[in-house]
């Protein structure tokens, strides 16, 4: 908050921050912490230039603390979805999409939930290993539980900017709401948008499936659907 104009940049655990206004004397920037960062302390800045030329710096240290995620039961995969060859080259298309920073905020009020039942079939940050490797890695959303065919729908008003069938991903969607915020939705058995669509609160947008990189999803039609969903 400040009384006077002032364009502001700055950085968390060495991620930038993007600020936006949120009214003549308020900005606001959003950053999350990745899962796997080390507990301890991270290096926070921030600087600014005001209307007159003048600018300050500031620096301070901010505590990250563990968030105790579970450890998953090992999981059972196509060997070939967990190959750094198949698994790098979408993660890294997945970053370009989402490292755009839209300006403006598409989204007002609280979020609603994405999916029909509010149960969960695993949560966020969970510690994973795929046939029997390593716990090396973790789980990028929450996995909404659902038989398949089931409705999904956007918690918040946003654009389309990616709808497509990926390797470990399936059926994927993944909605910009401003403000570098975005909100994902893997596996489906159905896509209902399509790139460029404006999407409301509550809208259909796809149904749930077993699509990608799913446990055991070859066991019996329909196994291990559910509705991968992060932001």
């Amino acid at each position: 908050e400040c009384p006077q104009s002032v364009t502001l940049s700055g950085s968390l655990n060495n991620m930038p921050l993007h600020f936006f206004s949120l009214s003549d004397t308020k900005q606001v920037a959003l950053q999350g912490v990745h899962a796997m960062a080390d507990p301890g302390l991270a290096p926070f800045s921030l600087s600014g230039t005001f209307a007159d030329g003048s600018t300050f710096n500031f620096e301070q240290s901010v505590l990250l603390l563990s968030g105790d995620y579970p450890t998953d039961d090992p999981l059972t995969v196509d060997p070939s979805l967990i190959d750094p060859k198949v698994t790098q080259p979408e993660e890294d298309e997945v970053n370009a999409i989402t490292a755009v920073i839209t300006p403006t905020r598409y989204w007002s009020g609280m979020w609603q939930r994405p999916a029909v039942y509010d149960e969960y079939s695993a949560t966020f940050g969970d510690r994973r290993t795929y046939n029997d490797g390593a716990y090396s890695s973790f789980h990028a959303g929450l996995d909404y539980a659902g038989g398949m065919g089931l409705p999904i729908s956007a918690p918040a008003e946003g654009k389309v900017v990616f709808t497509g069938l990926l390797n470990v991903r399936g059926n994927a969607t993944i909605i910009d709401h401003g403000w570098g915020v975005y909100s994902a939705y893997f596996h489906q058995s159905e896509i209902d948008v399509k790139v460029g669509d404006t999407v409301t609160t509550g809208q259909v947008i796809g149904k749930v499936g077993n699509t990608g990189r799913v446990n055991d999803a070859g066991a019996f039609e329909g196994a291990g659907a559910h509705l991968h969903f992060e932001v």
